[in-house]
């Protein structure tokens, strides 16, 4: 009885020993799978930007434009075909200005879903389009009458009140 108490001893240490030896590997594995992961998500951002970047072209051909300031280019997609196929959230189909960003999460001000630009997602956020009609992107700046009203607009700092059923104000509503 006592040998084979030693030998089931053995075993358990040898079994120990290979457990250890293996999750030791794992974790050795893992880390350097970990690693990896974050190595593709770089790349996948990089070529996420690239993507959402304007054209080469575009930027040659509106250079004049792009040399006043306050200005730029941005990349649209439709909503519809890449919401599931970037990581940037609702696919590249949303531009904050303030924030240079297609993420959705960045406090966009333009969208485009359906083939149809929208402004004005949620809370207090609104926006204005407006058609310049046949006139050169790189005429338009600040003193154009056709932007003087937006030139010139204060936007407000919060949601109006509005009364309740007994007509007394309630914040936000």
């Amino acid at each position: 009885m006592q040998g084979w108490s030693l030998r089931r001893l053995i075993q358990n240490f040898a079994c120990l020993v290979l457990l250890s030896s293996i999750a030791f590997a794992q974790s050795h594995d893992r880390a350097k799978l970990e690693k990896d992961i974050e190595t593709l998500r770089d790349q996948l951002r990089q070529k996420e930007a690239e993507f959402l970047s304007a054209a080469p072209e575009d930027r040659a051909q509106f250079a004049d434009f792009l040399h006043q300031t306050g200005t730029g280019l941005a990349r649209l997609l439709p909503r519809e075909k890449y919401r599931e196929k970037l990581s940037v959230r609702e696919g590249g189909a949303y531009f904050s200005f303030t924030k240079l960003s297609n993420s959705y999460d960045r406090d966009p001000q333009l969208g485009l879903e359906q083939e149809q630009l929208s402004t004005g997602f949620a809370g207090a956020n609104f926006g204005f389009l407006a058609s310049l009609g046949d006139t050169p992107l790189e005429n338009v700046n600040m003193g154009d009458p056709s932007v003087q009203y937006l030139a010139a607009f204060v936007t407000p700092t919060a949601e109006p009140e509005q009364g309740n059923s007994n007509g007394e104000a309630v914040p936000g509503l």
